[in-house]
């Protein structure tokens, strides 16, 4: 069982997400998700995912779409942490 509030278990939680992260990108050269969920949780694989040019280029894309960022802040092109979408952690409140 995982505790997003106990700062321990988020500790934890980040070393293997980055384990699983090496895991399936280097050894199994895969993707991490298939379809849905990949914008706010995977958001800091995607470069690696797709390589650097190609998300250059979307970024590059979605800058000149949405100049202000209105359209789904935070979403694919975010440099946040992973775990900083989870809302109601900013307290640290347990569960």
């Amino acid at each position: 069982m995982f505790d997003p509030t106990d700062p321990a278990d988020l500790v934890q939680m980040v070393a293997l997400r980055a384990e699983f992260d090496d895991a399936l990108l280097g050894r199994f050269q895969g993707a991490p998700s298939g379809e849905h969920g990949i914008g706010r949780l995977r958001a800091d694989v995607l470069p690696r995912v797709w390589g650097s040019e190609v998300y250059a280029a979307m970024r590059a894309i979605k800058d000149a779409m949405d100049p202000h960022g209105l359209l789904n802040p935070g979403v694919m092109f975010s440099s946040a942490e992973w775990w900083a979408t989870w809302g109601g952690l900013e307290d640290r409140q347990p569960l």
